[in-house]
């Protein structure tokens, strides 16, 4: 991978704590100067051709327990020994959020609000602002003992959802469904934990483009089996779905700009999960605004036809994309497999992308490698990205690559363990 310093007029402030797609894009726009913005505990996890590829971009790391005026300080000094005047912000990252928005606020940058912050990020408190804009979500409360779930369960039932309050990608989510599994839970105490009840609908997910307090688009997904249910080994996909299937009735362009206009969203990416049920109704899962992680955006690009990257950085750049669609796919990425151990064997890309409706996809490790351990909805050992005409046609040739797909590791107890994110 080669990057360029563009000469440009927009200089943009880019949090870059994962390789991605829209930090590939970034690089490649002849019209932004990307500044990188990394965090000294995130650095070795980056990838060593991913440092050497971006080595020669203007890049500043921070503290992420120090205070952010004195890491806004450091930049100004930094920024004016460097010639680079910062106007713009982006941060795809949901883990930086209060970080990154912190001290882009500090630079006068547009950013998040603390409010805000805490409305996308705290998931107690995000519930309390949906309902409040007159949402449904599911009953929720602070969980301090695993204890306490006895006596949920009495008044919700099994089985219960139990998770990090400033969770993401199902880390630190349990699906508890009995009180013999809830006393076997180990909750971290340096976490806020909160118990949730059990919504047995079927789950969706949804994108928009958000301009000027304005949603121009949105875009939906459709899950083969729940995030959740992928951490225990179910298929994991996601699918574009431009064609809305018959028994989806919510107007999501109506209920995505009442939380825009809720919680004072200027522009960006929002993305959110819900729960639908066949007779329409609906509850609010979670909401987010940051880039959606796997290849979430890059399947709605491919099914639509345009660049969707492009937009992102638009937006953030205080302009406003133009959305002209060319295609009216049905395109979806499949998570393939993976298993911790070193990788003795595993299928060639060449042989999956030779299989019906397989486009383009990507592996993350070769014969040598090791794959850390890890519990996450965007844990996997490479994807792909799959076409067809209808749901039923890319679900049918996701399972099909699944069963040509082949992974095999061994243990080594010499190895050495990992902690790199995988994805977002």
């Amino acid at each position: 991978m080669t990057v360029a310093i563009p000469t440009s007029t927009s200089t943009l402030l880019f949090v870059d704590d994962r390789p991605c797609t829209l930090a590939r894009r970034l690089f490649a726009r002849a019209d932004v100067t990307p500044v990188l913005l990394r965090f000294e505990h995130s650095l070795a996890d980056l990838p060593g051709d991913y440092r050497d590829a971006t080595s020669h971009l203007p890049t500043f790391t921070i503290n992420a327990d120090s205070d952010p005026s004195l890491q806004a300080r450091r930049f100004r000094e930094w920024s004016r020994h460097a010639a680079l005047k910062v106007d713009h912000f982006l941060n795809p990252s949901e883990p930086a959020q209060q970080v990154a928005h912190a001290f882009a606020r500090e630079l006068g940058l547009p950013a998040l609000s603390a409010q805000q912050v805490t409305w996308l990020r705290n998931k107690l408190v995000m519930k309390a602002k949906l309902r409040e804009l007159g949402f449904s979500v599911a009953a929720s409360q602070p969980l301090e003992a695993r204890e306490e779930l006895i006596g949920l369960s009495e008044r919700w039932g099994w089985p219960l959802i139990v998770k990090w309050v400033e969770g993401f990608a199902c880390i630190d989510t349990y699906l508890v469904d009995s009180a013999a599994s809830a006393m076997r839970l180990r909750l971290d105490s340096s976490k806020a934990w909160m118990a949730e009840q059990f919504v047995p609908l079927k789950e969706y997910e949804c994108c928009a483009l958000i301009h000027d307090g304005q949603v121009l688009d949105t875009y939906l997904s459709y899950f083969p089996e729940s995030p959740l249910a992928a951490t225990g080994g179910a298929i994991n996909a996601n699918i574009s779905v431009r064609r809305r299937p018959p028994d989806f009735t919510v107007n999501m362009t109506e209920v995505v700009q009442r939380i825009v206009d809720g919680m004072q969203l200027d522009a960006g990416y929002l993305h959110m999960e819900l729960f639908v049920s066949p007779t329409g109704d609906y509850l609010i899962s979670e909401v987010a605004l940051r880039c959606a992680g796997c290849e979430i955006p890059a399947n709605h690009g491919l099914a639509y036809g345009f660049n969707i990257f492009d937009a992102i950085i638009d937006l953030h750049l205080g302009r406003k994309p133009k959305l002209e669609y060319t295609r009216d796919l049905v395109v979806g990425d499949l998570l393939l497999p993976a298993k911790p151990g070193r990788v003795s064997r595993i299928t060639d890309l060449r042989e999956l992308t030779a299989l019906p409706g397989v486009i383009d996809g990507a592996l993350r490790f070769r014969v040598g490698d090791i794959i850390p351990n890890r519990r996450a909805s965007h844990y996997s050992s490479g994807f792909v990205h799959v076409a067809g005409n209808s749901i039923a046609q890319v679900e049918h040739r996701m399972r099909r690559v699944l069963s040509q797909f082949v992974l095999e590791t061994t243990l080594s107890p010499a190895a050495p363990a990992l902690t790199a994110v995988l994805g977002d």
